[in-house]
């Protein structure tokens, strides 16, 4: 119950990071460790969960939050100044933590946080290329190489000659969606394609061919930058769609009526008339023409190519001249630019599309395979044709009882060695033992061997982050006393205060016979009150958390004997604006 409140205070202490500026008011100081007004409201906003909105929040729920938190700390201080932090159960929890924590934080600080930099600020502008595409496997033989790199100079000599992209693209591409775009990759930002290609699109300016082949995983490319904008988050546009007139065949019956009849709704713009009131009236997007032919936000590529162009050119208040499609005519107006955020919600967010991507997964590869060469990792062979005696490649290793297979003196056999240790056959087995996906994997040597170079790739970085002394950063320390001081609270709660609270049968009852109105029930039997034994696992709840409650308040209440606790909750309110205006802004 109480134990995941706390927990989740720790996780937003140690990740929630939205800013409503740099103001530090002191809402309570609890013996020196003060809990500020924005740092509050940040962890209070973080705390909700999705049933309830700022709307409805009340100055009781944040005196209830405070409250809590003003708890957490005195337990924190307490469990602190007994030493309870060195106490064996918590020191072993605390290096497993580190091992597991170390890798993660180290890893998004050598290649995430980098790379979320670069892919932010690219992901301010975005770009309109073409290509052209030479097929060349991922590993060629010579003679394709040979074949693919003269072919890519001749294009590019035709180009640098002055002939047309486009009709180049239909003549020489390998990309079969040539002939519907002609080479046309549209406007995309950072993230969206391969990283190959996209390093040279930001490297280059509008007009510009690269000279030289930009290799990806699909060929040789070249490629021609046509625009570069600044982004926006989204458009709020409207359009009047006028249908093509079509014959029994489905041929266009008389499309200089039709282009006509949308030229008169032009002028009819033009004179003063409102969009909305014609979209009503004329145009044929059933999905739309009853709002004033309003599409509401519109992001990139939402739209097919010949409207999302034109919308994303236009400015605020603009109409555009008719637009052909193969439908018919479209008419556009954009009533809302709204220009990209610069948050830290957005920054989460692409954090974790970008660990999907291609781009990210092939830096962490590359970082590996640097690391495992750094410490010089090498597979021991004989001892893995060992290995590999002892199973039955068909059977999965979840069938095995992996600790009656091997002698003792087995298990101390080395499968593979690096700089500063080695992972030994009883490292395969608890991994085995310890990781549920290696359970279904079945014993060849290529899944041997996959999983004993992972487990020696964790322990290399885990050796590197501490030969770059991750721990004295302030960000990991922080982290991590975060996360002891959840375990302090936790030791707490459930061997020093859950042991006092005892509820007898007597209690039950008790409470059964004094609120029996509440187990007032009406069934296929009539109306009737729950018995005993149906509510007694609800009362017994009920009587856990109210007695916990009390001695919790006792111990508390000692604590606040013991340590000054000042509690500036007129500030409270200035909580609440602060919130009700973020919920406007978003």
């Amino acid at each position: 119950m109480r134990i995941i409140k706390y927990f989740t205070i720790i996780l937003i202490f140690a990740f929630n990071s939205l800013s409503f500026g740099q103001e530090k008011e002191i809402l309570a100081d609890i013996n020196g460790d003060k809990i500020y007004l924005d740092e509050f409201q940040n962890k209070f906003l973080g705390s909700l969960s999705e049933e309830k909105s700022i709307e409805d929040i009340t100055i009781t729920d944040l005196k209830e939050y405070l409250d809590l938190l003003i708890k957490f700390t005195l337990k924190v201080k307490d469990g602190r100044s007994r030493g309870l932090l060195n106490s064996a159960d918590i020191q072993e929890d605390i290096e497993s933590f580190k091992k597991k924590f170390i890798l993660s934080f180290y890893i998004d600080k050598k290649i995430l946080n980098p790379y979320l930099q670069q892919v932010y600020e690219r992901r301010k502008y975005e770009y309109r290329a073409s290509h052209i595409l030479i097929n060349l496997p991922v590993n060629p033989q010579q003679e394709d190489s040979i074949r693919a790199y003269e072919k890519f100079y001749k294009i590019l000599n035709r180009l640098n000659q002055g002939e047309d992209f486009v009709q180049v693209a239909l003549e020489m591409s390998d990309d079969p969606s040539v002939y519907m775009n002609k080479g046309d990759v549209y406007y995309f930002t950072s993230g969206r394609l391969v990283p190959e290609f996209e390093d040279a699109v930001y490297s280059m300016e509008v007009g510009e061919i690269n000279q030289t082949p930009v290799r990806t995983i699909f060929g040789l490319h070249i490629i021609k930058v046509t625009d570069k904008r600044p982004r926006v988050e989204a458009v709020r546009a409207a359009h009047i769609f006028i249908k093509n007139d079509l014959d029994s065949t489905g041929e266009i019956k008389d499309s200089l009526k039709t282009a006509n009849f949308v030229l008169n709704i032009l002028e009819k713009l033009k004179n003063g008339e409102e969009f909305s009131t014609l979209a009503k009236e004329f145009s044929d997007d059933i999905a739309t023409a009853s709002r004033g032919g309003e599409f509401g936000f519109i992001t990139r590529g939402q739209l097919i190519p010949a409207l999302d162009s034109v919308i994303f050119n236009l400015k605020a208040g603009e109409i555009s001249k008719p637009i052909k499609t193969q439908g018919g005519w479209h008419i556009l107006k954009v009533y809302e630019i709204k220009p990209l955020e610069d948050s830290e919600a957005e920054k989460e967010e692409l954090k974790n599309e970008i660990k999907r991507g291609y781009y990210y997964k092939s830096l962490l590869t590359n970082f590996y395979n640097n690391s495992k060469e750094k410490y010089r990792f090498q597979i021991n062979d004989d001892n893995i044709n060992f290995l590999l005696t002892k199973f039955d490649t068909s059977v999965a290793f979840s069938r095995y009882n992996l600790d009656s297979i091997f002698k003792k003196s087995e298990l101390n056999f080395e499968l593979a060695s690096f700089t500063g240790g080695a992972v030994t056959v009883n490292d395969f087995i608890d991994n085995i033992k310890q990781n549920r996906d290696y359970s279904y994997y079945k014993p060849t040597k290529t899944n041997i061997i996959n999983i004993i170079t992972e487990i020696a790739t964790n322990e290399i970085i885990y050796l590197s982050a501490l030969s770059d002394n991750i721990e004295s950063d302030d960000e990991y320390r922080n982290m991590l006393e975060n996360y002891e001081n959840g375990l302090i609270v936790f030791k707490i709660d459930q061997q020093e205060l859950m042991p006092k609270v005892k509820i007898t049968e007597k209690d039950i009852e008790n409470y059964y016979e004094e609120n029996i109105e509440k187990f007032k029930i009406s069934d296929d039997k009539g109306e009737r009150y729950k018995s005993l034994d149906e509510v007694k696992p609800e009362i017994n709840n009920i009587l856990l958390n109210t007695k916990y409650k009390e001695v919790e308040n006792q111990y508390i209440g000692k604590l606040k004997s013991k340590y000054e606790v000042t509690v500036y909750e007129e500030k409270l309110n200035k909580v609440l604006e602060n919130l009700k205006q973020y919920n406007e802004e978003q």
